[in-house]
């Protein structure tokens, strides 16, 4: 499995560390599923697939972990 690391622009670099630590807190928690289901579609964009179940079967094991980083 690939591993790759992504830096945020916009409005999600501002997120709280609150926002954050709610995001990494579980990948059981509904908020978490939203976002990786989101992050999911934003990469599969363009794809002629409409049915969901089969667009995101081959990636099951699909996962996202947030860092935290300090800012000034």
């Amino acid at each position: 499995m690939k591993k790759i690391q992504l830096n945020p622009v916009g409005w999600m670099s501002q997120l709280s560390q609150l926002e954050v630590s709610k995001l990494e807190d579980t990948t059981n928690s509904n908020l978490y599923q939203l976002f990786r289901n989101c992050c999911l579609a934003v990469l599969n964009s363009g794809v002629d697939e409409d049915n969901y179940e089969m667009l995101f079967a081959p990636y099951e094991s699909f996962d996202i972990r947030l860092i935290k980083r300090e800012r000034g």
